[in-house]
């Protein structure tokens, strides 16, 4: 007879019936893994088999001498206080009480088992540490031992991985594939991550409140619905573990605050002929965190002063007859940049920090970068909003807005202050030769489509934001440069938007 039979079971949670008329059971040496969506009663099932949710109609059998109390359970959470003193070897040996029955001491034979299981899972030289200064892949393998040493025939758990990092995870995995083929202990696992399931598992369970599908492993590979859910819970999968490093969301916190201030302010400077003033004032940042790193200085605060003191330079220039602004870029943006290699070539040379500036990296922001990213980038963001009205005038119509009493230098002051700020922002992600791409692109991509500017305002914000996390993202998955994989996914919404605009002019002539 099976380890476990479940006949027709059905069980509820909170009054609500979560798994319905559920049929399958557990064979002695199998390795069943349990997938689902949140809330398929996965967790439900799980204590159900444990003895500790009984299921209102249906029945679980056990067979092959297996009894209620020795089945060994690593739940999903344990919750300890913080504080409990034990030693990682009392811990484990508490799993052995199923065996003790009124016996108020455990045996020879306990604290053999207890020494053995922890042998098993390379935690012996720890017996006598403090389990709560352990760390979290250290005490999933002690809770393991403990419920290893509650059994001989089956263990479940309640997705055990939960929180661990990547290298502890494949780890934990390793070891339970071990448990399952050595000592010949059946495993029921609940999980999310559909990959380990497929390459570890024999069989199974796709819950959704009843069966979608129950089998081996080869089997479901080839079912639809199965290949749609693998496919979903991949990119949650991704996005999780994308998530659990800090320089990520990072990245995706100051990256988006830089692009929508890119965004928005792009949509004037591209409409007053002046977008290439964002890949001129790169330079010149460039040439100041050039100067700042050979100078030991902070980076950030020796490039935002000199980036705007450019800007300002750069307008009084442009507006010289003499020079007109795409020769004003020209001068002052090769300049800078000539001083910054020269700089570079005559101290530290083409290092790693250099490298970043000029082409991007989201590993490049410390913590006191992002804090000081995120104050200025929401300062942008108050000034261009409070100031939007007459941003759109002088933009419109620079002549009429002066006649109206429009202060047409102080706002032409203000666009290129503000975007001197998001360029130097900007170039710790995307890099100097790139980051004028964020400025360009979504104020052209949304002129293909919106004929309005507050469309076009509300679409570039949107889109910049959309390209600069699907290309960190994409940087992410494929290890490609981070700000190379925003300029692409930029040019590709260009070439969408610019098909969308092209049909819809094509209509609107019919």
């Amino acid at each position: 007879m099976a380890l476990i039979q479940c006949d027709e079971i059905s069980i509820a949670y909170e009054g609500q019936t979560v798994v319905r008329d559920l049929s399958f059971q557990i064979e002695q040496g199998d390795y069943l893994c349990i997938v689902g969506e949140n809330g398929s009663g996965k967790s439900t099932l799980v204590k159900s088999l444990l003895g500790l949710k009984p299921p209102f109609k249906g029945q679980i059998l056990l067979g092959d001498g297996l009894k209620q109390d020795e089945i060994g359970y690593l739940p999903q959470q344990t919750v300890v206080q913080k504080d409990f003193p034990a030693s990682v070897y009392e811990v484990v040996l508490s799993g052995r009480l199923n065996s003790r029955g009124w016996r108020p001491f455990y045996s020879a034979a306990d604290k053999k088992a207890a020494r053995e299981n922890m042998e098993l899972l390379g935690i012996r030289e720890m017996e006598h540490q403090c389990f709560r200064d352990l760390s979290g892949g250290q005490k999933q393998r002690v809770l393991l031992a403990r419920a290893l040493c509650a059994t001989k025939k089956l263990l479940l758990l309640d997705e055990p991985v939960t929180g661990l990092d990547p290298l502890v995870t494949a780890e934990f995995y390793q070891l339970i594939e071990k448990i399952n083929k050595e000592a010949k202990i059946a495993v029921v696992m609940v999980s999310h991550d559909i990959e380990s399931t497929i390459q570890y598992a024999s069989h199974i369970l796709h819950l959704q409140e009843s069966a979608l599908f129950y089998g081996t492993a080869q089997e479901y590979q080839t079912v639809q619905s199965a290949r749609d859910f693998w496919e979903v819970r991949e990119m949650l999968d991704t996005f999780m573990e994308m998530m659990s490093y800090p320089f990520m969301v990072r990245a995706f916190l100051v990256g988006s605050l830089v692009a929508l201030c890119s965004a928005l302010l792009g949509v004037s400077l591209v409409l007053k002929r002046y977008s290439m003033i964002g890949d001129g004032l790169s330079h010149v940042g460039f040439g100041a965190l050039a100067i700042a790193a050979a100078l030991n200085m902070a980076p950030l605060a020796v490039a935002i002063p000199v980036v705007v003191v450019a800007a300002v330079l750069l307008l009084r220039i442009s507006g010289s007859s003499k020079i007109k602004g795409d020769a004003a870029i020209a001068l002052i943006s090769t300049g800078a940049l000539a001083i910054g290699i020269m700089v570079i070539s005559m101290t530290t040379g083409m290092n790693t920090d250099v490298y970043n500036y000029m082409f991007g990296s989201i590993l490049a922001m410390s913590g006191e970068d992002v804090q000081f990213s995120i104050l200025l980038s929401v300062a942008v963001l108050i000034l261009y909003l409070f100031f939007y009205n007459k941003i759109f005038a002088i933009t419109f119509d620079e002549t009429f807005a002066r006649a109206t009493g429009v202060r047409a230098n102080l706002y032409n002051t203000l666009i290129a202050v503000l975007t001197a700020v998001t360029i130097v922002l900007g170039m710790r992600m995307m890099g100097a030769l790139l980051i004028s791409s964020l400025i360009i692109f979504p104020a052209l991509t949304s002129m293909r489509v919106f004929k309005t500017f507050k469309g076009v305002i509300l679409n570039s914000a949107i889109l910049s934001v959309v390209c600069l996390i699907l290309g960190v993202t994409i940087s992410y998955v494929y290890a490609t440069p981070a700000g190379a994989s925003v300029v692409v996914v930029n040019m590709a919404m260009l070439a969408i938007y610019s098909v969308i605009g092209a049909l819809k002019n094509r209509n609107n002539g019919k």
